[in-house]
């Protein structure tokens, strides 16, 4: 009888187990429930954790959240946050302990958003350690900003007095340093290479497909540069020639590592330390990429009627002005003579007024 009662006692337990297996599978409430947040594009699996959460009402009160969808299942999601969460325009799954740590500090969705998008996980951590910024967004509002520049965006700005626009461009630049310190090794080719007093090209790098100027473009021997950069340049001195009736001749273009040390050796000894010549791969023209031009109409290419056309006009065929006399501060360079192949951005580069190193770090420093 013992065995009997206990065998009836497993078998009302099972089925009491089936029945509330059953009841939570054609739950009309939760069924309900899962609808409706799915309707607001939550997934299924989502849905089912909200629920389970006990943020039901909450999440189907409001618009759907990809941050919440992303990042539910995270061991680190603490529910008590959800009213921030659910504003924070972040589109990637993220560590839900280092938001947890951004909101405990007292910043805002919106700020956390441009934290997490202008950050990495180690940008982040280290940033952690900092006290609380209180205009941490007019520095990150910026699409080219970074997290990790933000202490010396701040000590610039008090240093300079700067908007806080330029203040971003400008450190992103290393302009808050000496020229040729803490700078970055170039080893790719590229039409958009940034080669500046910040950016060095290693000794060994040739740009590829090097290529001489016809004889007619030269004054002596005639220089090389890559070949898309030559034939750009041929096209564009045809239409000086045809438009004004005007010559334009190369100077100087590619130079080898070596050739740019012995340049700067020698011209150092003969002005002093501080004649403004690049450093040996500091210099655009290891680039094969750039053009040092003479006027055919005038001994000086300054002010001559060649500059005035190729000022205006360069972009149509890849070219940019790089020097500019009022943005020594930032370029480092004071050179009329001096154009560059960039290719399909010039004209974007034209347009902007910005010098190349500015256009850089606003739109191609990814």
């Amino acid at each position: 009888m013992k065995k009997l009662r206990l065998k009836k006692k497993n078998c009302a337990i099972a089925l009491l187990i089936i029945f509330f297996i059953i009841f939570e599978l054609i739950n009309p409430i939760k069924i309900i429930a899962i609808n409706k947040l799915t309707s607001l594009g939550y997934s299924r699996e989502t849905s089912k954790k909200i629920i389970s959460l006990g943020l039901k009402n909450k999440v189907a009160s409001n618009n759907y959240s990809k941050f919440i969808d992303l990042n539910i299942n995270d061991n680190s999601f603490n529910k008590l946050n959800y009213d921030t969460y659910k504003d924070i325009n972040y589109n990637e799954k993220i560590d839900m302990s280092i938001v947890n740590s951004l909101i405990s500090k007292e910043y805002s969705s919106s700020e956390i958003a441009l934290i997490l998008q202008h950050g990495n996980t180690s940008d982040i951590n280290l940033f952690l350690n900092q006290d609380k910024h209180s205009d941490i967004k007019e520095y990150l509002n910026y699409d080219y900003a970074k997290l990790s520049n933000l202490e010396r965006y701040i000590e610039y700005k008090s240093k300079n007095g700067t908007s806080y626009e330029e203040t971003v461009t400008m450190v992103n630049l290393n302009l808050d340093k000496e020229f040729y310190t803490d700078y970055n090794e170039i080893t790719e080719f590229s039409y958009t290479m940034l080669v500046n007093k910040y950016n060095k090209l290693s000794n060994n790098f040739v740009p590829k497909d090097l290529v001489s100027f016809s004889k007619e473009y030269c004054h002596g021997t005639c220089p090389m540069d890559n070949k898309t950069v030559v034939d750009a340049f041929e096209k564009m001195a045809e239409a000086l020639l045809e438009e004004e009736k005007l010559h334009v001749y190369v100077n100087s273009a590619y130079r080898s590592y070596s050739e740019q040390e012995e340049l700067y050796n020698r011209l150092t000894k003969l002005y002093g330390a501080n004649y403004d010549v690049a450093r040996a791969g500091f210099s655009e023209h290891q680039t094969g990429l750039v053009v040092d031009l003479a006027s055919g109409s005038s001994e000086k290419f300054k002010d001559s009627k060649e500059e005035k056309w190729l000022k205006e006009n360069a972009h149509k065929y890849g070219f940019i002005f790089r020097y500019d006399s009022s943005k020594v501060k930032i370029t480092g360079y004071n050179e009329p003579w001096h154009f560059r192949y960039v290719g399909d951005i010039a004209t974007d580069i034209y347009n902007s007024k910005l010098t190349f190193d500015e256009y850089y770090a606003k739109f191609l420093d990814k």
